[in-house]
């Protein structure tokens, strides 16, 4: 199996470490390749560089709309992982301008149909939240 992950991602963490228990059951490793941008890991996938490319669901759906004869998606890890916008402490009046643009496309349907339009599951969409640590 020869396995394409983004440089420094989970996704090759997660690699690395499934070909350790791979081995540990007398299995051949996977091979691993790394790349540097997403660009670079569907020609690696394209060109057989590569057996299957592990990376975000939205990228892999729309690949796979694009390209429906090249690409596939195998299974989807939904792991809760947060994106957000890290804001200087104090700036409060930046924080509430970010949530609230955020919050209006949400409630207006904008994200919904721009989800859709580029071939991202619409149950995906989080409700947009402030975090403080």
């Amino acid at each position: 199996m020869r396995a394409a992950a983004g440089l420094g991602t989970v996704e090759e963490a997660a690699f690395r470490d499934q070909s350790g228990k791979c081995t540990a059951a007398g299995k051949p490793a996977i091979q691993l390749v790394s790349y540097p941008d997403i660009a670079a890991g569907v020609r690696l996938i394209q060109n057989d560089r590569a057996d299957l490319m592990m990376t975000d669901l939205g990228i892999v759906d729309r690949a796979a709309q694009e390209n429906p004869t090249v690409f596939e998606r195998g299974f989807k890890i939904l792991t809760g992982f947060r994106i957000g916008a890290a804001v200087k402490k104090g700036n409060e009046d930046l924080l509430k301008a970010i949530f609230d643009g955020i919050e209006s496309v949400q409630n207006e349907g904008t994200q919904k149909k721009l989800l859709e339009n580029n071939g991202v599951d619409p149950s995906l969409q989080v409700k947009a939240e402030i975090l403080r640590k």
